[in-house]
């Protein structure tokens, strides 16, 4: 069954994800198809409004239904309405409105929707989550992101604590380097041992993070930071679109907390953004147990990161 709604030049329907259709935007990776069948096979609706007068997509939604609950975001860090730039505010409104009675036609009870990091779409961020509390949704969860613009050069951006810091770090002769993703068994046990040694567990285990970079081998970066021969820090690393790149796994040895290797990792992430033209580097989230690491955020700051909300908003519907 297809439900579909006219609003001023906008057709909204509800369709299955993989029809056809020319987008008006980039969509991110977790908002391909492929990647919505690696998070959960089955059970995915997709929202979507089309502009009649050019013919191309121009808000976009996926949400996953089970057990009267639709869920924007399964198995992936973020998962919301994405949209062009061109597509007006009463437009959205509209669109949230049309989601929300389509939803309550199929006696689904419960609607959450995880936003990628504000910083990701800051117009539409801002437009959606004022829309939602209009609506009667709640943040369930909010969360600090930082958020490094790849503007000028690395250094500018760090306080002046830090930039000795990452000097040190030349001078004790630790180098940069990009890994192929076969070496992604390494990097990835690098990371779990430590954070192990800090009480932290992995969001995927790694045969799950596996899959998904053979799915999409063009997608992850690998980078880490070497004492000669031996990682000392190590990322992982989504291109999220040709705009934005995730750092969605780092860590680093604690032996080697004076010389701080993040430091000269982020550099290289951003050398690394900036030669492809990527104009965001997330550094990711700073939480433990749902409140803020302020350890952590506090040095993601002084690396010349700025902080960006990432909610995660809940409705309970009347059906």
């Amino acid at each position: 069954m297809k439900i579909r709604k006219i609003f001023k030049d906008f057709i909204f329907a509800e369709s299955l994800p993989g029809s056809p259709a020319v987008m008006d935007f980039e969509p991110s990776l977790f908002h391909t198809v492929d990647h919505l069948k690696l998070q959960r096979p089955n059970d995915w609706l997709w929202y979507n409004a089309k502009d009649q007068k050019n013919d191309r997509i121009v808000a976009s939604l996926y949400l996953n239904v089970n057990d009267h609950k639709a869920s924007s975001s399964i198995r992936s860090p973020f998962g919301t309405i994405e949209c062009s730039d061109s597509f007006p505010a009463d437009g959205l409104f509209e669109f949230l409105q049309f989601v929300e009675a389509s939803c309550k036609h199929r006696n689904i009870e419960r609607i959450i929707l995880q936003d990628a990091p504000a910083a990701y779409a800051p117009k539409k961020s801002a437009l959606m989550s004022t829309f939602l509390i209009n609506l009667g949704y709640r943040a369930t969860r909010a969360e600090v992101a930082a958020c490094i613009k790849v503007i000028g050069e690395y250094e500018e951006g760090l306080s002046p604590g830090e930039k000795p810091v990452l000097q040190k770090s030349r001078l004790a002769g630790l180098t940069y380097a990009i890994l192929p993703t076969d070496k992604l068994d390494v990097v990835y046990e690098f990371i779990a041992k430590c954070h192990q040694r800090k009480g932290y567990t992995l969001s995927m285990d790694f045969h799950d993070l596996q899959r998904t970079v053979f799915e999409f081998p063009e997608r992850f970066v690998l980078s880490c930071v070497l004492d000669r021969t031996q990682i000392v820090s190590a990322s992982v690393a989504i291109k999220i679109n040709t705009s934005i790149l995730y750092n969605f796994y780092m860590d680093h040895d604690a032996t080697y907390n004076q010389l701080s290797p993040p430091l000269m990792l982020m550099e290289g992430m951003f050398k690394f953004c900036k030669a492809l033209n990527i104009d965001l580097l997330d550094l990711g989230t700073s939480s433990l147990d749902g409140q803020p690491n302020f350890s952590l955020l506090a040095f993601k700051l002084r690396t010349g990161a700025f902080p960006s909300p990432k909610l995660r908003f809940e409705k309970m519907l009347s059906v």
